[in-house]
């Protein structure tokens, strides 16, 4: 029996702690606006004015924004690539607001005498978001025939607009939740329920992958850098739904080289390309390398900062990272755009990355590996127990250095890892656990490796 993968196995994790944690945290949620609502909160004064100028009752204002929210929820259950997200978030809050049915019934009932008015606002909600959509980058739309076009479309925007006023009503609510909360402690749980309940959604909604990948070759092998994202990036169009961002001609003559000679020594300009990742929740990942070589990092200040990394400033550091990165997952793109840390020195830039691609040939048994690599178990050192930055050694040619190892065995084996990271001076105890290391080999047969380190990034 085939098991599922380790990183479907962490996406089974993260979607079912999310889908746990909207049913225990949304009941807390709607009592609480319950219990504003009822003592006249924010949202009632703002729907009570908006009512008295438009000549209204209270009923209109509740059911345009209750229509809008189900105009784009609606889209969100049609969008091709999150039908099951959007499936999971339906479910559970039918079956979390069960306790609270005395509220729904005032919804409902709102929407009954506002009939025509919701049906409106239901309409503006789908055109809105609708108006917006976009197919997935797999060919350029025209291409793409009616059922093909209904399977990758996209509603990005409804479900953003969904999930940010959701997200505002709730905090909203559990805010002015605290001056009606019981005791210290209901207003610790009804808080913390809010805050639970927004990144649980967020889960849910989230359509890219925004992940910085930092690439670095050595300083006199930069043919790796076009043989390994090559490879990669054929795998990836292939395999993942793959398109290119960024460099589109640089992407395809590395992907498309017959031999190693036609490839380029290293690429001139960025390259950027996304895919699509997650067997449970499908989202974009992005994969961008800017050129950097071991020629890029200053050896003595990376040597520095390793003396200094036990410090109780530098682990401080560590951790704030760690909270800011993981906040600007669900911040809306143009404040994530300014957020993201795009300038400085390589070691800030590998301070600021998801991931630190590390690119070489794969050394024989009597082969010294090529200068500069050296540094990589410099800044395996660093980086390895760093929350927010994942290490991943992807080494070129692995064929022959394998064959000499062990003939006809798979490059991507245990063993094989441990000693291509022995040979690069990386301890080989931490493969597999700080660390990846993944052989790759193209143009010798089959292309090796790349299902391996796509799954990596």
């Amino acid at each position: 029996m085939n098991l599922p993968s380790s990183q479907t196995r962490k996406e089974i994790a993260v979607v079912v702690t999310a889908f746990v944690s909207l049913a225990v945290t949304i009941p807390a949620v709607a009592g609480a606006a319950s219990t504003v609502w009822a003592n006249g909160g924010l949202l009632r004064t703002l729907s009570g004015a908006v009512a008295g100028v438009a000549g209204v009752t209270l009923d209109f204002p509740v059911v345009i924004l209750g229509g809008l929210l189900a105009g784009w929820f609606a889209l969100f259950l049609f969008d091709g690539t999150k039908r099951i997200q959007a499936g999971l978030v339906l479910v559970v809050a039918l079956v979390a607001l069960l306790p609270t049915l005395g509220n729904l019934g005032r919804v409902i009932g709102a929407v009954q005498r506002e009939f025509l008015t919701f049906g409106v606002a239901v309409l503006l909600g789908v055109l809105s978001g609708g108006v917006t959509s976009r197919v997935y980058g797999v060919k350029v739309p025209h291409q793409l025939s009616i059922r093909e076009r209904l399977r990758w479309i996209q509603f990005p925007v409804a479900s953003r607009a969904f999930f940010y006023t959701v997200s505002v009503l709730v905090l909203l609510a559990v805010v002015q939740y605290v001056q009606y909360a019981t005791s210290i402690l209901d207003t610790v749980v009804t808080l913390l329920a809010g805050a639970v309940a927004v990144f649980a959604l967020s889960v849910f909604m989230t359509y890219e992958y925004q992940k910085s990948v930092v690439t670095i070759t050595a300083e006199n092998d930069r043919r790796a850098e076009p043989y390994v994202l090559g490879g990669l990036f054929d795998h990836a169009e292939t395999d993942r739904e793959g398109f290119p961002i960024d460099g589109n001609h640089l992407l395809r003559q590395a992907a498309t080289a017959k031999n190693e000679d036609s490839l380029p020594d290293g690429f001139d300009s960025p390259v950027s390309f996304g895919f699509l990742s997650g067997d449970v929740t499908e989202r974009t990942a992005k994969v961008t390398s800017e050129g950097f070589s071991t020629r890029d990092v200053n050896r003595n200040r990376l040597e520095e900062r390793l003396r200094e990394r036990n410090g109780a400033y530098a682990q401080t550091k560590q951790l704030l990272r760690w909270i800011r990165h993981h906040l600007v997952l669900i911040m809306p793109a143009f404040v994530r755009n300014v957020l993201v840390y795009q300038e400085g020195t390589v070691l800030n830039r590998l301070d600021h990355a998801d991931t630190l691609l590390l690119l070489t040939r794969t050394p024989g048994a009597d082969e010294e590996p090529p200068a500069g690599a050296d540094l990589y178990g410099l800044l395996t050192e660093l980086y390895a127990n760093d929350p927010g930055t994942d290490i991943v050694i992807a080494t070129s040619d692995a064929r022959e250095p394998a064959n000499e190892f062990d003939e006809g065995i798979d490059v991507t084996i245990d063993p094989f890892r441990s000693e291509v990271a022995d040979r690069l001076g990386i301890p080989p105890e931490g493969v597999g656990v700080e660390y990846q290391v993944v052989p790759t080999n193209r143009f010798d047969g089959d292309d090796e490796g790349f299902d391996a380190l796509i799954d990596s990034l």
